[in-house]
């Protein structure tokens, strides 16, 4: 009878293992565990950059489907007309250089590199670029 019931509990204890077991390999699990580890993270840092994970919710949600598909779809096509942006941008600085020098913030252009990072900043950041002339 004692072997019965000690078998009995390793069965149960061997069950219930199996289900952690599940639980942890799942990514669902894996997920949630993020979800509130950013959520704690957030409060205890008071930092409000962790709570963005919660964002990802959306992408999970039925009528966001359709959504992620269009832009997957035409991904190479948003990313040109970005890249075509850049480059747009990147000719305005090099005008703005070449034109505007004695016009701009001291210290804004010493070279293309830091004026690019500045007009970027400043277009996408601030009032535009007007600000900077």
């Amino acid at each position: 009878a004692d072997d019965a019931a000690e078998e009995g509990k390793r069965s149960s204890i061997r069950e219930g293992v199996a289900r952690v077991w599940t639980v942890v390999r799942s990514g669902w699990a894996w997920y949630e565990a993020c979800f509130l580890a950013c959520a704690v993270l957030a409060v205890v840092l008071d930092e409000p950059v962790y709570t963005s994970f919660a964002l990802l919710e959306v992408c999970f949600w039925k009528g966001s489907k359709t959504v992620i598909d269009a832009i997957w779809f035409n991904l190479a096509k948003m990313l040109q007309t970005m890249m075509l942006g850049l480059l747009v941008m990147y000719l305005w600085m090099i005008i703005g250089m070449g034109v505007l020098q004695d016009q701009l913030a001291e210290g804004m252009c010493h070279n293309m590199f830091q004026c690019f990072v500045s007009y970027m900043t400043f277009a996408t950041r601030e009032t535009g670029v007007l600000q900077l002339l």
